[in-house]
């Protein structure tokens, strides 16, 4: 009897393990990989030491109060538009104000398989907060 159980038992989980739990991480594990998450440290030291691409993808109006040098502005409601203007093999160094945007852009981006795709946590906000340079 006590055998049975055991059997009863290993099998669910041995079916769980198998079928669902690599299909739930899959999508989580995979979304990590494909971009990487930046601080605005990060970011400022990316843009001063290597040769990145900085996308700006809050729309134009964001963009004329205040962007990082450089930057080139493609708003997320048009990137799948023009997405066609970007390198696939370039670094790419996403922002938009606080974080938001940025993330979906990466993630459309990554979806595309671009393969060296930077998200600036905080956004032009910590950008800004911690006193690095911005165009007005």
């Amino acid at each position: 009897m006590r055998k049975l159980l055991s059997l009863n038992l290993i099998f669910p989980v041995i079916t769980y393990l198998i079928v669902w739990y690599p299909g739930s991480l899959t999508s989580e594990s995979y979304a990590a990989e494909t971009f990487k998450n930046v601080t605005t440290f990060d970011a400022y030291h990316m843009i001063k030491d290597q040769k990145i691409l900085i996308l700006d993808v809050r729309i134009d109006v964001e963009y004329a109060q205040s962007h990082i040098r450089d930057a080139v502005l493609i708003p997320l409601m048009v990137l799948s538009k023009r997405v066609h203007e970007l390198k696939r093999d370039q670094r790419i160094l996403v922002y938009c104000y606080k974080g938001n945007r940025s993330k979906t852009a990466c993630e459309y981006l990554a979806s595309k398989d671009f393969k060296h795709i930077y998200n600036m946590l905080g956004g032009i906000y910590s950008w800004i907060e911690e006193g690095y340079e911005v165009v007005k």
